[in-house]
């Protein structure tokens, strides 16, 4: 059995780097549980929280919980992670890793829901830009733009 990571050493990984997924220059990307399922081991291993995708790869080995968090690679973690864990914030722990959303039958990805705007680590950082968006989103213009997009 693999020796479990400090969580400190985790943290520290965050700090330093926020976006380790490059999701703020990609964006969040549309995927199917078929596509999910396939990331079940090493050296890439994903899961599913409340419609959206995380690749846990590196989380797997920091996890405090130690292995267990297995059993959720390549699945839908939301059930699992709410029944012992509804009090934590994911967004802390896992947040940065988030690459993605569960493509849903007749849901269109230019019509996405405000809370599937990706966020940087740091929630202070980009929430004026994620605030529009949200307002652009529920006034129903289709055409955002970034301010230097013009």
């Amino acid at each position: 059995m693999k020796k479990k990571k400090p969580f400190e050493e985790f943290e520290k990984y965050l700090k330093l780097n926020p976006d380790p997924c490059g999701v703020q220059k990609t964006g969040l990307k549309e995927y199917t549980m078929e596509e999910v399922a396939k990331h079940n081991a090493p050296p890439s291993i994903w899961s599913v929280y409340k419609g959206f995708v995380y690749d846990i790869t590196m989380y797997i080995d920091y996890h405090p919980g130690g292995s267990i968090i297995n059993k959720v690679a390549g699945k839908d973690m939301t059930m699992l992670y709410n029944k012992f864990h509804a009090y934590v914030n994911i967004d802390k722990f896992i947040g940065a890793f988030k690459i993605g959303y569960i493509k849903k039958p007749g849901f269109g990805s230019k019509h996405l829901h405000s809370n599937m705007i990706p966020m940087p680590y740091k929630p202070s950082i980009g929430k004026p830009v994620k605030d529009k968006i949200v307002q652009e989103v529920k006034e129903g213009n289709d055409d955002i733009k970034e301010e230097n997009d013009e």
